[in-house]
């Protein structure tokens, strides 16, 4: 299977996105913000990240065959800029 890096992945759909990854066999990269808020799992590695540039990005989707955002910025969020930075 694939491995897989989900952005966001402590969120509502975040968790859900993860847990199906899962349950299909997919090995996954979970990136939260401080690397915590999921429950360990096998093929899951929780990791913290910070993708508030196109760099950052890059840097944790490296090795994966997929990256997927699942983030819902909130107004004045960093991460509300990240599709301008693109």
């Amino acid at each position: 299977m694939s491995r897989i890096v989900i952005i966001g992945a402590r969120g509502r759909l975040g968790k859900l996105v993860v847990a199906e990854a899962l349950r299909r066999g997919h090995e996954v990269t979970a990136v939260t913000r401080d690397g915590t808020g999921l429950e360990p799992a096998d093929g899951l590695a929780v990791v913290p990240g910070e993708i508030t540039t196109p760099d950052a990005v890059a840097e944790v989707a490296a090795g994966h065959a997929l990256a997927i955002s699942t983030i819902g910025p909130r107004a004045g969020d960093a991460h509300e800029q990240l599709s301008d930075n693109f």
